[in-house]
């Protein structure tokens, strides 16, 4: 996660990706209660942590403890925590991707994305079409169909695109930019800078010596 481009919404992403590792290696539902909570409250804070964190402020954000702060104040100057990085250790990366899905939580995200080799909400829904998921012990054809209609309805609700259609548009502009001769550099930020599966904005940082041109 670059450092630079932090915004509240990857932070409280972050954070409950932290609460799902958390519930799936050791149930403490302490631990994962109290990271849910703060991932809400960052997601409705009115300013960007990354400012409170700079003003020392962090304390302002409630659900946000000593340790919480002092996990997030590593973050934002290495742009990782070691902390969260051992306790991610083990777990299947696509699991983290296809949590926004309604109805699969942490435990059923581990196992499809474990014993399916699910990597994306992409690759979840095709697991479905292909009737792999009903063969899965706990979860049954009943199963994928409700996967299915909870995949149609995330995709709704995010209105998010894959990203084999947001990076050449990306490509596209940034090849656009770099064509003026008042810009110096020019890259995408975000989701698509962190090439997950899905991509709800396109943002474009641009750098140059004459801005208002």
């Amino acid at each position: 996660m670059a450092k630079d481009s932090l915004t509240n919404a990857q932070i409280a992403e972050l954070l409950r990706s932290v609460a799902a590792a958390y519930e799936v290696k050791s149930g403490n539902r302490f631990k994962v209660v109290a990271y849910e909570n703060a991932a809400t409250s960052v997601e409705h804070a009115t300013s960007e942590l990354k400012d409170l964190w700079e003003e020392e402020k962090l304390d302002t954000v409630p659900g946000l403890g000593k340790s919480m702060q002092a996990h997030l104040g590593e973050l934002f100057k290495t742009g990782k925590v070691k902390y969260f990085e051992t306790l991610f250790k083990g777990l299947p990366k696509g699991m983290f991707e296809i949590l926004g899905v309604p109805g699969i939580g942490p435990k059923k995200a581990y196992k499809l994305s474990r014993e399916l080799k699910i990597e994306s909400v992409a690759d979840l829904e095709k697991a479905a079409k292909k009737g792999k998921i009903a063969g899965l012990e706990g979860f049954g054809s009943k199963s994928e169909e409700v996967t299915l209609r909870s995949i149609d309805e995330f995709k709704r609700q995010t209105g998010r695109m894959t990203l084999p259609v947001a990076f050449p548009i990306a490509k596209d502009v940034v090849g656009w930019l770099k064509k003026s001769k008042d810009v110096e550099r020019a890259e995408p930020l975000g989701s698509l800078r962190r090439m997950v599966s899905t991509v709800g904005d396109i943002d474009i940082a641009v750098a140059s010596k004459n801005p208002h041109a």
